[in-house]
Order: structure tokens, then C-alpha cells, then sequence
């Protein structure tokens, strides 16, 4: 057994849990022996098994179809129910897999079936999701951005990415059975993910043919498999480097502390020109790619690596274009020194927001159109009205609004801006 024993050295001092492969009965080996005999059934096997033992599942106990729901939407999982030994529609089946239970059920949406869901209720598994791996993945382990733990299975490594926050030698030591690892690419086979947790492992079919009884049976023993696993009685986790939670805490922080300002900006000094609002995201990108290199060798090194990358990158480029957006504004117009240039325009519509109670009234200054709120809960503004304004050029050249705007109609008159 030494070729698949291989990188296990680290975690043989931990005490492990493991379930017999024939009754599903949990033992405790706490030496380095290559076999173990199950206490209830007396089968010898390995601690780290090459292959799982052949299953017959059977059924154990199994729940017929809610009222309401259509017998023939669930025709395939009743075929698969009658290989059971249940000759009546079932939506939900617990068959024993070599002891263990596995639940297959019908997986609803609104009442409307939508597939299958398999689980098997088994504590200790480290939390680990399982993926086909991508090429998001093989990048971010190239570059050093995710460090996966590596079971020495070339073809499983290539194949199938390990995603969790458990400590790297607890997921060896459970992913060091070549059964194990086979079981899991059957699996994956089937699905895009498999997520293991400390209370079972879950997957769901959906499409046509998720019913099919024999790919129902194969996932049936591969999940068996996979419930076998060895585990340690004392699992620990890979904490999150203190760095990575203070970048987190630091974007997240800064995001109201920018935001302020730029609502006092656009309350104040809110310009006409949408070309501000380019010039601010061109502004922010670059500053976001300068600090791609730190931001990256800052959150590098887990297996979740990656994610956090992509949370944290999308969080700063937030900050920086509110951050550049805010500041564009306030030079423009706090530092304005340009004359104010006081207009007389006719109005050309008025429309009505009816959940603000206001008139927008819209008018031509030149060729370049405006429009302006004014409170009106009567509704009484209405055309011919003119409206007076004061512009400023602007100090970086972006035209705004300087103080309300007052509109006329008939001798009426509202302040507004």
C-alpha cells in the first residue's frame, strides 16, 4: 500500500475515523496500521482502500408522492423505486448501500419536480467543495494566486479542484484513497460540484435523465465511497491570514467614508456632463491595475485564494471610481472661479413624478437640453413656463448648476433646482 500512502506522513500522528465498507460501522484507528477489522462484521480491509466493495443497494424506507403532484412526472424515479422492491410512485427512497443510508429524492421547484437529490447524513468530513477543475482554476494555481492540496494522482489533480478552508492535511489525509478519489470523479461526472460538510454530503441531477436508474445506482455507490472516507476526530481549519482580513475590513470601511462626499458633490456641484463620469472610471482602472501585483501577493496562498481576490478587487474598484468620481466633482466646482452666467429659458414639457410629488420641467439652452424638479403636490406648474438658472463653466471645463433654478408659469412662481 505504500503507493498511495504517500504524503500522509504529516497527519498520522492524529487519531482517525473511519466507516467499515461492508456495515458502515465507525471505528477509530489510532496507529499506522495498513488494515483494520471491523468490530461488527470482522471484515478486513484497508485504512486506505484501491477499490470500494461491490453494492447491492436495497431499499430501506421510502415515501410515496405528495398530494397534488402528477404520478408521471416521476415515472423514471418510480423505475428506479421498483429495482427497490417498491412497486408503488415514490418521491423519496432511503436504500442501504453496503450499511450506510443513502436518500434519493425527488427534487421540487413550486411543487413541480425538477430533478433528483441524493444525501447521505455521515459527521466528520471535512468541508471541502469539490469542482471540475477550469481554466479560471489551472491560472490562479499557476501564478501562485491558489494553492491546492495535491494527492499525488496526477490524473485526479488535473481533473477535479479542491476548495476549502479545512487544513490542508486533514483534506490529504481524506482524499487519500484511491477509492475515494475515484468515487469522486464518478460523481463529478454527473454533477459540477460535490460539497462535503460535517454533517453529510448532498448532489443534485437536474435535466433529462436525472431519474435513470442505473446512473442513480452508480451515484448511490459512489456516494457510499465518498461517506467512507477516513476523517480526523480533531479536524482544524486554515485560518484566514490577518492581512487578508484587514484588506477586507479597509475596502469595506472606506466604501461610506468615500460615499460621503460624493453625495455632498452631486447635491452641490452635479454637472450636465456624463463625460465626468468616464473620466472618473478611466481614473479608477488605472489605479486599480497598479494595484493588482500588491493586492494579489497579499491574499495568495489558500485554495480560496481566488475568491477572495475576486471579492476584494471588485470592492476597490467600487471605492476607487466613488473616491475619483467624488473628487472630480468637488474640484470642479468648489474650485470654480469662472463667472456665473445667469439664463432665461423656455420651457418645451412638463411631466410629473407622481411617488416624489414633483414637476420635471425640461427647457433648451441652446442646443444642450435640461431639466429641472420643482416640488408641486398640487400639480399646478404647466405650460408656457420659463425657467431661471445660473451656470458655472466649471474648473476642470464640466458646466453645472450653481444654487436652484426658479420656474414661471402664468404669475405663479416655485423654487426648485
Amino acid at each position: 500500500m505504500s503507493a498511495y500512502r504517500e504524503g500522509r506522513e504529516p497527519v498520522r500522528h492524529k487519531p482517525l475515523a473511519l466507516l467499515c465498507a461492508q456495515c458502515a460501522q465507525r471505528r477509530v484507528v489510532r496507529n499506522a496500521d495498513d488494515t483494520f477489522v471491523c468490530e461488527r462484521c470482522d471484515l478486513e480491509q484497508p485504512v486506505f482502500a484501491v477499490t470500494p466493495l461491490p453494492s447491492d443497494p436495497v431499499a430501506k424506507e421510502w415515501r410515496g408522492l405528495p398530494e397534488g403532484m402528477a404520478k408521471t412526472t416521476v415515472e423514471d424515479l418510480t423505475a428506479f423505486a421498483r429495482e427497490m422492491g417498491i412497486t408503488e410512485p415514490a418521491a423519496s427512497l432511503t436504500v442501504a448501500c453496503n450499511g450506510l443510508g443513502v436518500v434519493v429524492e425527488v427534487a421540487t421547484s413550486s411543487g413541480h419536480p425538477v430533478g433528483v437529490d441524493l444525501r447521505v447524513n455521515v459527521a466528520g468530513l471535512p468541508p471541502v467543495t469539490l469542482r471540475v477543475e477550469t481554466k479560471e482554476h489551472v491560472d490562479a494555481k499557476r501564478t501562485g494566486l491558489t494553492v491546492e492540496v495535491q494527492t499525488g494522482d496526477a490524473a485526479f489533480d488535473e481533473r477535479v479542484f479542491v476548495e476549502s478552508a479545512a487544513a490542508p492535511e486533514d483534506l490529504a489525509l481524506t482524499l487519500a484513497s484511491p477509492a475515494v478519489r475515484r468515487a469522486i470523479v464518478t460523481v463529478l461526472d454527473h454533477v459540477g460540484s460535490v460539497e462535503l460538510t460535517e454533517l453529510g454530503i448532498e448532489v443534485g441531477l437536474r435535466g433529462e435523465g436525472a431519474c435513470a436508474p442505473a446512473r442513480l445506482r452508480e451515484l448511490v455507490l459512489a456516494l457510499r465511497t465518498i461517506a467512507g472516507a477516513p476523517r480526523v476526530l480533531s479536524p482544524s481549519t486554515e485560518e484566514t491570514p490577518r492581512r487578508v482580513n484587514v484588506a477586507r475590513a479597509v475596502l469595506f470601511c472606506v466604501a461610506p467614508i468615500v460615499l460621503a462626499p460624493l453625495i455632498h458633490a452631486l447635491h452641490r456641484y452635479a454637472t450636465f456632463s456624463v463625460l465626468i463620469g468616464v473620466v472618473a472610471a478611466g481614473l479608477a482602472g488605472l489605479v486599480w491595475l497598479v494595484l493588482q501585483p500588491p493586492l494579489r501577493r497579499l491574499v495568495a496562498g489558500r485554495s480560496r485564494s481566488h475568491l477572495d481576490f475576486a471579492m476584494l478587487r471588485g470592492v476597490l474598484l467600487g471605492d476607487l471610481f466613488v473616491a475619483a468620481l467624488a473628487a472630480l466633482l468637488l474640484v470642479n466646482g468648489a474650485g470654480d472661479r469662472s463667472a456665473p452666467r445667469h439664463v432665461e429659458l423656455v420651457a418645451y414639457e412638463v411631466g410629473y413624478d407622481s411617488e416624489d410629488h414633483q414637476a420635471i420641467v425640461y427647457a433648451m439652452d441652446g442646443p444642450e437640453k435640461h431639466s429641472f424638479s420643482f416640488d408641486d403636490p398640487q400639480r399646478r406648474i404647466h405650460l408656457p413656463a420659463t425657467v431661471t438658472a445660473t451656470f458655472r463653466q466649471g474648473r476642470l471645463g464640466f458646466p453645472w448648476q450653481q444654487g436652484n433654478a426658479v420656474v414661471h408659469w402664468s404669475s405663479d412662481d416655485a423654487k426648485g433646482k
